[in-house]
């Protein structure tokens, strides 16, 4: 797993994700499938009981998971690309600033 992905402890309190902004950031690899797996047991747990939220928690092939997560973003309502870009900016931007004393200065010499 690439180490400069988010956790979902770090992500959750900047609200819940919907599945396709889920979608949106495991296709940009900005989160691993330990958070879609987190986001699907919060939401069983929650609200829904969705297969393909189970579905999620009993597979580790990724072609599977992206299956399932696909399915579930299209039954969500459309969201406009702005709107996800824009939650992502802001959640990104907040987990760099949490992080900053553990990134490497790209400009230092």
């Amino acid at each position: 797993m690439n180490s400069d992905r988010m956790s979902y402890e770090g992500m959750s309190k900047y609200g819940p994700l919907t599945w396709r902004e889920v979608e949106w950031g495991i296709k940009r690899e900005l989160i691993g499938w330990d958070v879609v797996k987190s986001v699907a047991i919060e939401r069983m747990s929650s609200e829904s009981d969705q297969p393909n939220e189970l579905a999620i928690l009993s597979t580790d092939d990724p072609v599977d998971l992206m299956s399932a997560v696909g399915n579930l973003a299209s039954s969500e309502p459309h969201e406009a690309e702005m709107e996800m870009r824009s939650k992502w900016l802001r959640i990104v931007l907040a987990n760099l600033f949490v992080h900053r004393g553990e990134m490497t200065d790209p400009l230092a010499e």
